[in-house]
C-alpha cells in the first residue's frame, strides 16, 4: 500500500510544481493506456491534454491550485498534508484488488495568491494498475465535495 501512495503523492506534488518536469514525472507514473481524467468541473482530458495543462501549470495566469492529499504521509510528502488534518478523511481508502487498487481519496485546493486558505475539497477515485512492479494510474475521477 505504500507504493501505491507514494506514486499518488509524487503525482499531485508535480501538479503543485507544473511545467516541463512535473510533465516528464506525470508521465512516468500515467499508465501507458491511461484512460483518462475528468476534472471536477466535468472536463475529460485524455493523457496527452493533461500533460499539456500540467507543463503549463506554472505559467503566470495558470489556473492551476496548490493541492493537499488527505492519503499523504508526513513522513514521505510533508508538503501534502493539510496543517489542521488528523488523518485522512473517514472514506478515504487505499484498496488493492490483485494488479489493480482503487484509491479514494480527498483533495483540498488552495489558491497560490492564498496558499493557506482552503478553497474546495474533492473526492478523487484513483484506478492504478501494478506493471513490471511499478503503480501507475489508469484513470483518474474528480468530483466536488459539498
Amino acid at each position: 500500500m505504500i507504493d501505491i501512495r507514494r506514486t499518488l503523492e509524487r503525482l499531485i506534488q508535480a501538479e503543485n510544481q507544473g511545467g516541463s518536469s512535473a510533465r516528464n514525472i506525470a508521465d512516468g507514473i500515467l499508465a501507458p493506456d491511461f484512460l483518462g481524467f475528468t476534472g471536477g468541473s466535468g472536463v475529460e482530458q485524455g493523457r496527452s491534454q493533461y500533460l499539456a495543462h500540467l507543463e503549463d501549470a506554472d505559467k503566470a495566469g495558470s489556473s492551476n491550485k496548490l493541492r493537499w492529499l488527505d492519503i499523504a504521509s508526513r513522513e514521505t510528502a510533508p508538503d501534502l498534508v493539510e496543517p489542521s488534518a488528523s488523518g485522512p478523511h473517514k472514506d478515504s481508502s487505499i484498496n488493492r484488488l490483485g494488479s489493480f487498487a482503487v484509491v479514494r481519496a480527498v483533495v483540498a485546493t488552495r489558491a497560490r495568491e492564498a496558499p493557506s486558505i482552503v478553497d474546495g475539497r474533492f473526492r478523487n477515485i484513483f484506478v492504478l494498475v501494478e506493471q513490471s512492479g511499478t503503480w501507475q494510474v489508469y484513470a483518474w475521477q474528480v468530483t466536488p465535495l459539498k
